[in-house]
């Protein structure tokens, strides 16, 4: 048991996974192992393979999906499952297991699986394979058996010409050793009196057949619920409901893309939505696909890794500010996945701000960048790091609230992580730890949206300021800036603009070094806050300025002559007498 916590405790295991464990240890009742996406690896296995060891379980079904368990895991899994006859089921689908690994788990499992299936494995076994299978007497007499009729065969196929291979004899070992094993086979059936239950055979045949016909239907059931769940969530929208499907083009008519693929615009039930096109998709992500990829704490960066975490963050969290996910569509003629989203009429923040150079008021930046950070608060609430957020990845729908977007390099990250593996962002937005290839925490965001608000209140991209106004700092050069921890400016003036003393503040701690930056709750709140102020302080100033430019309601002066002579003439007039 000491050795089992130790390899829990190396593996980093959540406490729930190692309670699962422990509990396979203690002979759990149930005969269902779920450790999909736990985190194992080859440690983690190890301690698993202790369990398994110091309490046999039968009739035992073991769910290892997802946990990147490679050759050294493997191996030890087999070794444990040895003494598991009534192995059941054994599932190790997105693993990384070697050649090494798999062998050692077929020497486990051919252990006692009788004479006719051995020959039988015999015969495909590869003839020059160097590895052994540990087996019975009689089944290993079957299985060389079986090695022989391959012979045969292999011989036929010379003579008939289609082969050019040679029977191989076999050597005097082995023949002393077939020998041996059928001596001692004589042996044991003497002992028993030369019978076989036959019925016995029957009888466990039958059951078998039985379970393996209830699971069959079990799992139709659950490709039925799935199907149902999938239509009820969108995810699998008919392409012939967009129609009027229109490329989306930047301002100089050329078509926008990215590293998504295409862009369009389209209608869903009358209402204008943006059709984000991904090309070469070999098959529609299923909802199975998507639980898996929300419960996994792995970050690889491959095309279909990517697809996949965009779909299970839109498709699991909404919020007033993140785009607002329709559905999917898979177009199987073209191999394309689109992500049907909510049009946002004035495109992205970068778009607004620097291309079609429209100006926000102070009151719309400090509400907008609010709406951003309430929307990464929401996030990382939800264990999800962005990874790239910057003005692009903001839309502006038409009453230029933001939406969140694009979540293509985000992470779930379980609660007990501090860090994940190093992703790359964009440039003028990525923290330092992303520029140097470092581990990264969740507060790579916080530096992230740090580079958004200096971006949004000076209206100039990060790093285009001053002597990298034309086209920006280069990598190298803001390399060496990060290294001397100089970062964005903060007292200096640009575009004839400074930063309130209460943004200065807030910047400060978003460019902090990683685990020491705040978190987007106090940023949410420090910037409503701002926003409340600065909304309030422009209707004092509206009021102030209207009150300059057309005085009080009553003044005298705004009301014609004539107007004013004959509502004096209305007013009952007092005389004295003397």
């Amino acid at each position: 048991m000491d050795e089992m916590e130790a390899w829990m405790a190396e593996a980093g295991l959540t406490d729930s996974v190692k309670d699962t464990i422990r509990a396979v240890a203690n002979g759990m009742s149930t005969t269902n192992v779920n450790l999909n996406a736990a985190g194992l690896q080859d440690k983690g296995t190890k301690a698993l393979a202790i369990a398994l060891n110091i309490r046999p379980n039968n009739d035992i079904r073991v769910f290892l999906d997802g946990n990147s368990i490679g050759k050294e895991g493997c191996v030890a899994l087999a070794g444990a499952l040895r003494g598991h006859t009534g192995l059941q089921t054994l599932y190790l689908g997105n693993n990384s297991i070697e050649k090494e690994g798999c062998v050692a788990l077929a020497g486990a499992l051919l252990e006692g699986i009788g004479k006719d299936a051995a020959r039988a494995f015999g015969v495909k076994w590869p003839m020059e394979s160097n590895y052994c299978l540990i087996l019975t007497n009689s089944e290993r007499r079957a299985f060389d058996e079986g090695q022989r009729v391959q012979d045969q065969d292999k011989v036929q196929q010379a003579q008939n010409g289609n082969d050019t291979a040679v029977p191989r004899p076999l050597s005097r070992e082995e023949i002393e050793r077939l020998q041996r094993d059928m001596q001692e086979e004589d042996q044991q059936l003497q002992r028993k009196g030369g019978l076989v239950d036959s019925e016995e055979i029957e009888r466990l045949q039958r059951i078998i057949q039985e379970k393996d016909q209830q699971l069959q239907r079990k799992e139709e059931r659950l490709r039925q619920l799935e199907d149902q769940a999938e239509s009820f969530f969108n995810l699998n929208l008919d392409p012939a409901r967009f129609t009027t499907k229109k490329r989306v083009r930047d301002n100089k008519g050329n078509p926008v893309k990215g590293a998504f693929g295409k862009l369009y615009r389209s209608t869903l039930a009358g209402h204008d939505v943006a059709l984000k096109e991904v090309d070469d998709v070999e098959e529609r992500p299923r909802l199975q696909q998507l639980l898996t990829e929300m419960y996994s704490t792995t970050t690889s960066d491959g095309d279909s890794k990517r697809v996949l975490r965009e779909v299970a963050v839109l498709a699991s969290l909404r919020h007033p500010n993140i785009v607002p996910f329709l559905g999917l569509c898979y177009d199987n003629d073209h191999n394309t996945l689109s992500f049907v989203l909510s049009w946002a009429e004035n495109g992205s923040l970068y778009d607004y701000t620097h291309v079609h150079k429209k100006n926000l008021s102070d009151v719309d930046k400090l509400r907008i960048l609010s709406e951003v950070a309430a929307a990464m608060e929401f996030l990382h609430a939800h264990n999800v790091v962005h990874r790239d957020l910057k003005s692009p990845n903001v839309l502006l729908d038409a009453s230029l609230s933001a939406k969140v977007t694009d979540f293509g390099l985000s992470a779930f990250v379980s609660e007990d992580a501090s860090t994940m593996t190093h992703v790359r962002g964009t440039r003028f937005w990525e923290s330092p730890e992303q520029l140097f290839g470092h581990d990264i925490r969740a507060d790579t965001d916080v530096f992230s949206f740090g580079c958004v608000v200096w971006e949004v209140w000076f209206g100039v991209v990060p790093w285009h300021h001053g002597p990298y106004s034309r086209g920006g700092i280069t990598q190298a050069s803001l390399g060496i800036r990060y290294s001397n921890l100089e970062y964005l400016p903060l007292d200096a003036e640009i575009n004839g603009r400074r930063l309130t003393s209460a943004l200065q503040a807030l910047l400060c701690v978003c460019f902090d070094a990683s685990g020491n930056r705040v978190d987007f709750s106090q940023l949410h709140a420090a910037l409503k806050s701002q926003q409340r102020a600065a909304r309030d302080q422009e209707a004092d100033d509206l009021r102030e300025q209207h009150m300059l430019l057309h005085g009080p309601p009553d003044a005298v002066w705004k009301f014609p002559q004539q107007l004013l002579a004959a509502v004096d003439a209305t007013r009952p007039h007092c005389t004295t007498s003397t």
